[in-house]
Formats: structure tokens, sequence, C-alpha cells
């Protein structure tokens, strides 16, 4: 049965307004959804999608797990699209475009927030064919400046923390290689979690574990990161005027994880 090969995870700290987007998703009736309720113990997201992991996914399964947030959903049986996918590689709906913030750092029209990049060291393996240079090393003087213009791919209806939808992103015709998926859905297909044993890392409890996990998988294992055209919605604004010392911390954690400076994310130039 086709229901069997979608399970949808969340976390939940808000339910009156998660059943509005569930109303709103139709398939968030078709398919198993496993919902983490977080309004007595709010537990890091990056630990309840273990938890799922550890619970759910054993040598024999066979299907895909959305890991997605509660403001998020679908307009389309997500299924009609993924059925085709290639299992070996990990899935978002929206992404930053590879290449784009080199591209115009390297032209000098607009320059990062030095006061949190002072000196941007870019991983370009897997970005540049045949290229004979792990990275490529930017300096500038500490200044501030004001953020890249992000331009992202795969395009998604975006609230205003609400259900007053607008287009977001580019429309793919295809999936698309990216260095990373925004956090609001994460796709995997159960065969290729379990073949390497993959996982969220919980130091990362609220932000960037996405970002991680695509890092993480194409270090480690050579999986490749795509973002996938799907009919879907997203009532967060998704401000970045509203990140935290929580995020950048986070991001700092990153950066001396994977010794690198310059992480490309939906939420950071």
């Amino acid at each position: 049965m086709e229901s069997e090969k979608i399970r949808i995870v969340s976390v939940v700290n808000d339910f009156d307004f998660y059943k509005k987007v569930v109303n709103l998703s139709p398939c968030l009736k078709t398919y198993p959804v496993c919902v983490y309720d977080n309004t007595k113990e709010n537990i890091g997201i990056s630990e309840r999608y273990n938890d799922f992991i550890t619970k759910n996914i054993a040598a024999d399964s066979d299907f895909w797990v959305i890991f997605c947030h509660q403001d998020f959903g679908f307009f389309e049986d997500p299924y009609d699209k993924l059925k085709d996918l290639d299992k070996n590689c990990v899935y978002g709906v929206i992404a930053p475009k590879n290449g784009i913030n080199l591209i115009r750092i390297l032209k000098s029209k607009l320059v990062a927030n030095m006061d949190y990049y002072p000196s941007i060291k870019i991983d370009i393996r897997g970005l540049i064919p045949f290229s004979k240079h792990k990275f490529i090393d930017i300096h500038k003087k500490p200044k501030r400046c004001r953020k890249l213009t992000r331009e992202l791919l795969g395009q998604i209806s975006q609230g205003n923390n609400n259900f007053d939808f607008q287009k977001s992103g580019i429309f793919l015709k295809e999936p698309t290689t990216v260095s990373t998926v925004d956090c609001c859905c994460i796709i995997v297909h159960s065969s290729l979690i379990f073949e390497h044993n993959l996982r969220f890392d919980e130091n990362l409890k609220w932000h960037m574990y996405a970002e991680d996990f695509c890092i993480n998988a194409r270090r480690n294992y050579g999986i490749l990161t795509k973002v996938v055209q799907l009919d879907c919605f997203h009532t967060s604004t998704g401000n970045l005027d509203n990140l935290d010392e929580n995020f950048y911390n986070s991001a700092d954690y990153i950066k001396k994880k994977y010794n690198i400076e310059y992480i490309n994310s939906t939420c950071i130039d």
C-alpha cells in the first residue's frame, strides 16, 4: 500500500495550530504520522528525530521519512514524486543555491556580514567539478556590511506566521544538487539511514541540525543532498532578524566541527 511508503515525523508544541496545518494538508491524514508532544517536556528536535530513527528503522525498512516542522505541510501527495527519486540522496524542498554567495563575494558587489565572518573559507568539494583545490579562502577587513541576498532553490508557499501565503524560491523542473536544505522539511529514505547509520547531531537541538545532517552525509559517506520541487507550504515567516544567540552558537559549533568558516544555509549568508 502507498500509505506505508511514507512516514511523517513532527515535533509539536502548539496542537491548536498544528490542527490547522493538518486540515490544510490532506497527506498528513493519509500517511502514518509520528507526532512528538513537546508541550510538557521541551526536548530538542534532533533528539526527537533520532528517537524515531532508533525505534522505527531496521534492515528491512522500506519507506520515505519526512522530518518536518509543525507549521509545514503539502498541498499535493508527496509520494507521487518521491516514488521516482534516487533513494541514495538526502532531499529537501527549499535550499540555498550553490555558489551564489561565492560569486557575489568575488565580484565584490556585496560582502557578507564580516562581524560574524571576518574570514571566509568556502568548501568547494563537490560544487566545482575537477577542482584542484578543496577550499577557497577570502579575507576582508572586519566591518559591518549588509547580508547577501539569498537565492533559494525550490518554490514553496511561504506564510507570515499565518496562512496568508506567497510564493518564495525558484521553481525547479528537476531535482537539483545543493549543499544543504532548510530544516522545515528533510526527506530521507529509511534504507539510506540504516545503511550508513545516519543520525542528527543532538548538540544542535533547535538550529542548524539539517545543515549538519547534509554536511555529514556528504563528507563522511559521499551522499548528495538535493532539493526537489513539491507543492508545499511553510507558515513561518522565516524572518532572519529574529535569529537568537543559540542560533549563532549552533553555526559556530558546525564551523568548528568541520573546520569551515562558511555554511551554505537558507538562514544566513
